[in-house]
């Protein structure tokens, strides 16, 4: 069993190490570690239709922007959040849905002098729950292999996911791109590489010959407040 790779899709589901089999049960045990708005064991609606929360954010002062949708209240910001995790059988196999809007269980503003704030996102898609995934142990990788699975930003497209996986969104919601999934606050979990497709931390950048290219080092990126983005 991989729980590395639904972990990678849908967010850790604790701090602790913890085996999942591909059961019902185990699917509703882990949808239970999300800091739903829904009720995870009902049956799931249109993320129009969703349950919401409230979340008031009363240090968000006037030089920061709430977030599209919130408004002023009491000196702060409040706004609406969704985040509905729910299972499903269909034959043999287990599904696990995932529905938000992209909003955390936590405050988050944009500064005024940025000229921008943050909206909502319409994310609803589903997959197999902890289906097979392929077994690279074996397999002799030179660089270019390696290279192609992990130093890709967009490794994480819809269209990259294994078929095995039986992933699809629902009509009218947001392609993920470089994003990996949702983590058990609602926060949408990217992808770790840069634009320019190095480690935003440490970003060396090497020749087509695998060399350090000197001439073209970058400046290290800051992480957001939420340890999810560049």
């Amino acid at each position: 069993m991989n729980i590395l790779t639904y972990a990678a899709l849908m967010g850790f589901a604790s701090a602790t190490d913890q085996s999942y089999t591909d059961s019902f049960e185990d699917c509703q045990d882990f949808a239970s570690q999300f800091d739903n708005t829904c009720a995870f064991l009902e049956t799931p609606v249109s993320l129009a239709s969703t349950a919401t929360a409230t979340q008031s954010c009363p240090t968000i002062s006037s030089s920061m922007v709430c977030p599209d949708g919130g408004t002023r209240a009491n000196g702060g910001c409040e706004f609406e959040r969704k985040l509905c995790v729910t299972c499903r059988t269909s034959g043999s196999s287990v599904y696990i849905r995932t529905q938000s809007n992209g909003y955390p269980n936590h405050c988050f503003a944009t500064p005024n002098d940025r000229g921008q704030k943050a909206s909502e996102a319409i994310i609803d898609y589903e997959s197999k729950w902890l289906s097979a995934t392929t077994d690279y142990s074996g397999d002799s990788l030179n660089q270019t292999d390696v290279n192609e699975l992990i130093c890709n930003i967009m490794r994480s497209l819809n269209a990259n996911i294994p078929s095995s996986c039986d992933f699809s969104k629902v009509s009218g919601s947001n392609a993920m791109g470089t994003g990996w999934g949702i983590a058990v606050s609602g926060a949408q979990i990217y992808n770790g590489m840069s634009a320019e497709g190095v480690d935003p931390f440490y970003p060396i950048v090497y020749d087509n010959g695998n060399n350090v290219d000197e001439a073209s080092q970058l400046t290290a990126e800051k992480v957001d407040k939420c340890l999810i983005h560049p």
